[in-house]
């Protein structure tokens, strides 16, 4: 069978690889995108049929979920483009913190708990964190003068080299953090390579904020996927094709004026340039010839996705809200835990519908035995009975007060085997000096983009946008240089 031809070979639709398209279609030039699964968007999946959805119209996410709309202006701009409706993440009342011990303290018992020199520890830990990340360059952190010592050791390691022993609540809270961000665990991680990815994203504690400017600033009531839906539509129609894996790419051809695609299924397709839109890990199932240089193998060989899981629970009213004892008063839905399975929550309700839900973040180390449970319905149980135990605590009407959900939805990455995981790839010690800029670097005619890539709110939809962005310029310009023939732009 005779290879389809286009100027561009896209692999991934997700936000990197569809913005990449969109913007070689406007340049002019033929493009088609490669989806192995059978939907478009990448680890934007939103849910909207649930009990309860048709009432509402929400949708629910159950991977990238959130933005903002002063730092974030790629992201932002799609969805001003497409009209889709902004929902503030609301933070007002009380949070709650599970602990080592399963005990359950109010955010304000926990911190009436901590001593004066615990406090003191504390605040120098994180601004010591704050300085090092302000003076990491995210573009090229293997600059800094101590690039080698931080990428020697683990972010445990850092942190048990800089915090006070007087303060073990630390290692904990930034773990916590690690766990968040990435599904990782902070022995798992590089040093440099953690604090290239907070300097990315504008700081750590803005990355966790939900004020203005932070990472968890906004929502989008119809769901994420929206965004990707919405490109995917701009494009040329029969530019993407759905359910077709990428097996291999071949640059070998004797001119080396072309790159020839080949998916699972045997079907071919040739193009001037390829754009590898795909996580890093995932390079490892398909076949390159020629070989990957030694930095991109070390790259694909090393880089690992954390395990990242959402579980969200719908509600008939926010009982949260309104039925916490008086001692308590109004909780905000926010619940932090040690030990899972969820690690994080937040309310993702949408009042002015009627629509009351809390989302959870189950990742990590117990996100990955949450994930390991045979059936949904185990998973569901173990969350479920998680956060009955942890609001039940500060109810005025104990656990028997914490309703059962009208609608359980959730994500699990870790099984899904064309992610194995999420949010984003993360480099363990040593990797990040030995391979410098390898990850963004082009490969005779395959260009690489992906959120991993990005230099600024790496690993978000934001640099999703961004990396897109970037390849494109990438590809038109060598399509350019080349003479190529422009079939009119859209």
């Amino acid at each position: 069978m005779a290879a389809e031809t286009a100027d561009v070979i896209v692999i991934g639709a997700g936000l990197s690889g569809l913005t990449a398209a969109r913007e070689i279609q406007r340049a002019g030039y033929s493009c088609i995108v490669l989806e192995a699964e059978d939907r478009v968007g990448g680890m934007l999946l939103s849910v909207d049929q649930y009990p309860g959805s048709t009432d509402s119209k929400v949708a629910i996410d159950v991977g990238a979920a959130w933005l903002n709309n002063t730092t974030q202006s790629a992201i932002w701009g799609l969805v001003q483009r497409f009209g889709l409706t902004t929902e503030e993440q609301n933070s007002e009342g009380e949070l709650l913190r599970e602990m080592e011990d399963g005990g359950i303290l109010t955010g304000t018992e926990g911190n009436k708990k901590l001593t004066p020199d615990e406090l003191k520890a504390m605040a120098s830990f994180y601004a010591h964190l704050g300085a090092t990340v302000s003076s990491i360059d995210p573009a090229k952190p293997w600059t800094h003068p101590s690039a080698a010592e931080l990428d020697s050791i683990t972010l445990a390691q850092f942190c048990a080299q800089h915090a006070s022993s007087s303060a073990p609540l630390i290692p904990l809270l930034l773990n916590a953090s690690v766990r968040y961000l990435l599904g990782a665990e902070a022995d798992e991680v590089s040093a440099l390579w953690f604090l290239a990815f907070c300097a990315a994203g504008t700081g750590l504690q803005n990355m966790m904020a939900a004020r203005a400017g932070g990472g968890q600033h906004l929502r989008i009531r119809e769901g994420t996927q929206r965004i990707a839906t919405s490109l995917a539509a701009e494009l040329t129609p029969g530019t993407v094709r759905l359910s077709s894996p990428v097996a291999s790419i071949d640059q070998s051809t004797t001119s080396s004026t072309s790159v020839t695609v080949t998916t699972t299924s045997g079907h071919s397709f040739r193009g001037a340039r390829a754009v590898l839109a795909v996580p890093t890990p995932q390079h490892r199932s398909l076949s390159f010839t020629p070989a990957l240089p030694p930095a991109k193998q070390r790259l694909a060989d090393s880089a690992h996705m954390g395990c990242f899981g959402k579980a969200t629970l719908v509600y008939d009213r926010p009982w949260w809200r309104d039925d916490a004892s008086a001692a308590v008063g109004p909780l905000n839905a926010i619940f932090e835990s040690i030990l899972g399975p969820v690690i994080y929550s937040r309310s993702t309700s949408v009042p002015s519908t009627n629509h009351w839900s809390i989302t959870g973040s189950i990742v990590g180390a117990p996100g990955r035995r949450w994930a390991a449970l045979p059936t949904a319905e185990e998973r569901k149980k173990a969350v479920v009975e998680q956060l009955r135990h942890g609001f039940g605590a500060v109810m005025a009407g104990g656990e028997k007060a914490v309703p059962e959900p009208v609608a359980y939805v959730e994500g699990e990455w870790v099984g899904r085997k064309y992610f194995g995981g999420g949010p984003v790839p993360v480099m363990g010690p040593g990797v990040l000096t030995e391979v410098r800029g390898a990850l963004t670097e082009t490969f005779g005619r395959v260009h690489f983009v992906g959120a991993e890539t990005a230099e600024v709110w790496r690993g978000y939809m934001e640099g999703a946008v961004r990396s897109g962005l970037r390849g494109a310029e990438e590809v038109v310009g060598e399509l350019r240089k080349e003479g190529h023939q422009q079939a009119g732009k859209l």
